[in-house]
């Protein structure tokens, strides 16, 4: 399920807290996350920013759930079935993400927060990061904080031996990369397993 469509379906159900004053990302939109516990909250006006930002959308089984389309006592069973049997993704001429293409981008339009006094700057802590090793040629997926430090480059911390890191180790010199923010669910869950070594998580969220 796409996050439009969960959001629709969470606001349906007044699962989703809306909150329409303005919020500094800078401290005031983690605080309010914070204190919203595990309900899945949208904050429509970020101070700095065109763009709205969406929080909690994986503190509850249920949402989680509600995401892949499984009730929320079959989400084990979802998860060890997508492991068991994985499913190559349908390859596409065209997608709605290149409807959109901004040819220079900056980075500081977009309300990326900061969460503590001691962060050095803000951090994309929802991203996906999908690369292909050049050695394997095997497509990864992973979480990796990233620290804005411009308006055109991020720094990621690459956990050592996992693989990331094994792919940029290989790839002597730059490694393409592409950073997916506000995908759908059963992309974000499959981004956080770990599959065999070679197994595209991917294939895991099309299971």
């Amino acid at each position: 399920m796409d996050l439009r469509t969960l959001l629709d379906h969470l606001a349906r159900a007044g699962l989703l807290r809306e909150v329409e004053e303005e919020l500094d990302p800078r401290f005031q939109v983690a605080q309010a996350l914070l204190d919203a516990g595990e309900h899945p909250t949208r904050f429509r006006r970020v101070a700095g920013s065109p763009f709205p930002v969406v929080g909690g959308l994986c503190a509850r089984r249920e949402t989680i759930a509600l995401g892949l389309g499984v009730p929320p006592e079959g989400l084990t069973q979802a998860l060890a079935r997508a492991l068991r049997e994985p499913a190559p993704p349908p390859r596409v001429a065209s997608a709605p993400f290149h409807e959109v293409v901004v040819e220079a981008p900056d980075l500081t339009t977009l309300p990326i927060l900061t969460h503590f006094p001691s962060d050095p700057g803000p951090y994309v802590t929802a991203g996906v990061m999908v690369l292909r090793d050049p050695g394997s040629g095997a497509q990864n997926l992973s979480f990796h904080r990233l620290l804005r430090l411009d308006g055109r480059r991020f720094a990621a911390r690459l956990v050592e031996g996992r693989g990331a890191h094994l792919a940029w180790s290989r790839a002597q010199g730059d490694l393409p990369v592409a950073i997916c923010l506000g995908a759908p669910m059963q992309v974000l869950v499959a981004a956080a397993m770990s599959p065999p070594p070679g197994v595209d998580e991917l294939t895991l969220a099309q299971a």
